[in-house]
């Protein structure tokens, strides 16, 4: 019993030190210097990889034709999976180009690179990959152009939430957030590379072409993009200001099919992980593979709280206070994550409709092996917001 202790204890401090690091980290400003004089205008290509969803990414589309970059400078593309006829049109009519994404397991990875095989490189310094959903503001490529002009060739923007519109949605935007703070903002403030979201990324056009045709996955493509790059000795910059508006999750229903999907390829890359360091070992794929293998926060904290229960049922006063430790930390560095613009009123009732959460990951867990048998499709309702004057 000692010994499951002792190992249940080590694990999870060791991973609350991580977590509060990062969160402690994430608070500090961090200074750029994009030097002035670089004016380049990059040219991009913009990707919407879509399954149905019409009308969100109509409006996603419309929108970010708003932009203040030069016109001939960026091309949207939509690459599109089971949209009406009437859509293509519409999208055509806007501006944008539609590619046809047909055949049996289509998947994001497998969409981008068929856009990455069908457009002309030659045409692009860079590209941007969105989700159907993804809203940014008029300054957006401006932007995203500065810091590829600083040097930057795999960019990470900032994704907040789109609508808090429910306690579910609520907690899915904490719960980015803190992963924004703790493993973006504050693994670049100590040097080490960002993580991926899977949306709101930039690349070198040239260098994500490469890199992608050698990933395949079925969901969690982000992942095994993130393992190649740091296999390739390519850092991931993380761009705070530059938003992304994301629509969250608003029902626990709709959690648990979402989360299915990614915990099912954090599974799998543990063990690609593991393949990868061995044949290339870096600090920033050790780093990423010590996050494949931490139980998701919300189960670390919930993993602290039982083994407290645990400790305090055992009678021994040591083990309740040691434990106790771990709780007050792990709960500090999650509040030091959040961002201040979310300490609201509806906090409290995110807070309440917690459990209710927690419930829907387990039944995640439970059906992860229903995310192996073809990419699980999260769906989206919200499509237009007002976005901040100046963003």
């Amino acid at each position: 019993m000692e010994f499951v202790n002792a190992a249940a204890y080590g694990y999870i401090g060791f991973y609350v030190c991580y977590l509060l690091l990062f969160a402690l980290a994430s608070r500090v400003t961090r200074k750029k210097q994009i030097p002035a004089s670089q004016t380049r205008i990059n040219r991009f290509a913009v990707l919407y990889p879509v399954y149905k969803e019409d009308h969100v990414v109509l409006e996603s589309v419309r929108t970010f034709f708003n932009q203040t970059y030069p016109d001939n400078a960026f091309d949207v593309v939509v690459l599109a999976d089971s949209l009406q006829q009437s859509t293509l049109q519409e999208l055509q009519a806007c501006g944008a180009r539609t590619i046809i994404i047909e055949g049996e397991s289509r998947t994001k990875a497998k969409s981008l690179n068929l856009a990455l095989r069908s457009l002309d490189a030659s045409k692009y310094d860079a590209c941007i990959v969105f989700d159907a959903d993804n809203i940014v503001g008029p300054h957006f490529l401006s932007d995203v152009n500065k810091e590829f002009n600083a040097g930057a060739t795999a960019l990470q923007c900032h994704r907040v939430a789109k609508n808090l519109n429910t306690p579910i949605a609520f907690l899915d935007a904490l719960s980015e957030e803190i992963a924004n703070s703790m493993l973006r903002k504050g693994h670049r403030v100590l040097g080490l590379s960002s993580g991926l979201i899977g949306s709101g990324m930039a690349f070198d056009y040239t260098m994500f072409k490469r890199v992608m045709s050698g990933i395949h996955a079925t969901n969690g493509f982000d992942k095994d993009l993130e393992f190649a790059l740091f296999k390739n000795n390519i850092e991931i910059e993380y761009a705070d200001y530059i938003l992304v508006y994301d629509e969250k999750v608003q029902s626990a229903d709709v959690l648990q099919h979402q989360r299915t999907r990614w915990f099912a390829a954090q599974w799998k890359n543990i063990r690609k992980g593991y393949r990868s360091l061995r044949e290339n070992f870096t600090v920033d794929g050790f780093n990423k593979w010590l996050q494949m293998i931490m139980l998701p926060r919300v189960f670390l904290l919930t993993a602290s709280f039982l083994c407290t229960l645990a400790a305090g049922l055992s009678g021994s006063f040591a083990l309740v206070q040691q434990w106790l430790l771990l709780d007050i930390l792990l709960v500090a560095a999650f509040f030091i994550a959040i961002p201040n613009t979310l300490y609201r009123k509806e906090l409290v009732n995110a807070i309440i409709a917690l459990p209710r959460a927690i419930q829907a990951l387990l039944g995640a867990v439970l059906n992860i092996k229903s995310a192996n048998k073809g990419f699980l499709h999260t769906p989206h309702s919200t499509s237009t917001i007002s976005i901040p004057a100046g963003k």
